[in-house]
C-alpha cells in the first residue's frame, strides 16, 4: 500500500472539496482491526474534480491515516471532522491509497468503497456525511446555501437532483437547521 502525506490549503470561501465517509463514534473504536482492504475507519467517498483536495492528489477511496499529525485510524467520524475544522484553512493529511494498484483498472477502482462497506463489522455502521457541509459554515458560501435549502422548502429529491455532488440528503438539512 502507498502512504502519502499532503498539505491542503484552501480559501475562506471554499471547502476542501471532499466527502468523508466512515464509522461514527465519540471515542476511538478499539475493536476495529485495520486490514489491507480497509486500513482505517474514515475514507473519502468522493473528491470534487479540480477542487483543493483533488489538486493535492487525493482521490475517491483514499483512507485517512493521520489528520494534522494525529493518528485517526480508529477515530470516529465526528471527531475526525472536528480535527479537520480545527486546522482552519490548512489541512495536513496522511492517506493510504489502497485503490491505486496499477493492475486495477478505473472501473474496478470505483467499486472499492462499496466493497469496503461490506468488509466492515456489523457493529460499525458506516453512514454518509458530507465533510464539505460541516466545513462550509466557516466559508461564505454556507449561509447562501443554507438560505436556499431551508427557505425554499425543496424536497430531498429536488435538492439532490439540483446538487448531484452533495451527499447526505436529510442529514444535511438537519445539520443546517441545527447550525442556523
Amino acid at each position: 500500500s502507498l502512504y502519502y502525506t499532503m498539505l491542503l490549503q484552501k480559501k475562506d470561501s471554499e471547502g476542501f472539496g471532499f466527502v468523508l465517509r466512515g464509522a461514527k463514534a465519540q471515542t476511538p473504536i478499539e475493536e476495529f482491526t485495520p486490514t489491507p482492504a480497509f486500513p482505517a475507519l474514515q475514507y473519502l467517498e468522493s473528491v470534487d474534480e479540480g477542487g483543493v483536495a483533488w489538486r493535492a492528489g487525493l482521490r475517491m477511496g483514499d483512507f485517512l491515516i493521520e489528520v494534522n499529525g494525529q493518528n485517526v485510524v480508529k477515530v470516529g467520524h465526528r471527531q475526525v471532522v472536528n480535527m479537520i475544522r480545527q486546522g482552519g484553512n490548512a489541512l495536513m493529511v496522511k492517506v493510504v491509497m489502497v485503490t491505486r494498484n496499477p493492475d486495477m483498472e478505473d472501473g474496478q477502482r470505483k467499486k472499492i468503497p462499496q466493497q469496503s462497506k461490506r468488509l466492515s463489522t456489523p457493529a460499525i455502521a458506516l453512514r454518509s456525511k458530507s465533510m464539505t457541509s460541516e466545513l462550509e459554515e466557516m466559508g461564505k458560501t454556507w449561509g447562501r446555501r443554507a438560505g436556499v435549502w431551508v427557505q425554499t422548502g425543496k424536497t430531498e429529491g429536488q435538492r439532490r437532483k439540483g446538487r448531484p455532488g452533495i451527499y447526505g440528503g436529510k442529514e444535511h438539512l438537519e445539520g443546517i437547521q441545527r447550525n442556523v
